[in-house]
């Protein structure tokens, strides 16, 4: 590891592993045996990655896979603000490798490189005793280095595909955290209006049509704004405006 990990590893408990089933389920395991404090769980391999909708996350040696436990109660309006300030973490320590203009952002949870997929975010939570305050929140977050898979809805691809050969994935933990650090900071001293502009300077397809398919319907409109709570507004063709909260963005 390089020194400058240790800036952000006063602030976090590392576990590192050489393969696990998934980071995720094991920041939940944690969260199940009581620790305290925040932790960074990563792995070089994951057997059983996960995605959003459950679906799997291929997960072989060579990426950057990690969940970061923030393991106090939290408000769950602020917990859907942090996918995006991991986003803008990912994507401006992204942009330090490879270049601004090569890094766009996809709602809700996707940074994408030269157009196609190169990293994606997974939030899980629980409440137990509120419908407003969470009992802990898992962040995790997988970043393409090496590997990439292929065939899938939306393409994908790597930084080494797309010619940044010689990052490994201990230096992108690195680099990644310590954006993530100085992100959540600024959201938590000035708040989502700066993290929201950030993200909607690379947002893909802005003011253009795109499809998003919702658990309960499949709409089709000009994708005007990202909300002040991280929804998507989405204006119809006869002029209505929709916020959608959660989905999926097709183009």
């Amino acid at each position: 590891m390089t020194k400058t990990i240790r800036d952000w590893f006063a602030s976090y408990n590392l576990l590192i592993f050489d393969e696990i089933d998934s980071t995720n389920d094991e920041a939940r395991r944690l969260v199940e045996e009581g620790v305290a404090g925040d932790f960074i769980v990563w792995s070089k391999k994951q057997l059983k990655g996960k995605g959003r909708y459950g679906r799997q996350w291929i997960s072989p040696e060579g990426n950057l896979y990690l969940s970061i436990l923030l393991a106090q109660p939290i408000e769950s309006s602020l917990a859907a603000q942090l996918s995006f300030v991991t986003a803008v973490a990912a994507g401006e320590a992204l942009s330090s490798i490879v270049g601004a203009d090569r890094i766009g952002y996809k709602w809700p949870n996707d940074v994408l490189l030269n157009g196609k997929k190169l990293a994606g975010i997974l939030l899980e939570s629980q409440s137990v005793a509120s419908s407003t305050v969470l009992d802990f929140l898992v962040i995790g977050i997988g970043i393409n280095i090496k590997n990439f898979p292929e065939g899938t809805d939306y393409p994908a691809t790597s930084m080494q595909a797309e010619g940044a050969v010689s990052i490994i994935n201990d230096q992108m933990l690195d680099i990644f955290m310590q954006h993530f650090c100085y992100w959540r900071k600024q959201w938590q001293e000035r708040g989502f209006e700066l993290i929201r502009e950030m993200w909607l300077e690379r947002a893909i397809n802005r003011g253009q049509v795109i499809t998003v398919n919702t658990p309960n319907e499949r709409l089709s409109g000009v994708f005007e704004t990202l909300q002040a709570d991280g929804s998507l507004e989405l204006k119809l063709a006869g002029g209505q405006v929709c916020k959608i909260a959660s989905g999926e963005v097709y183009f």
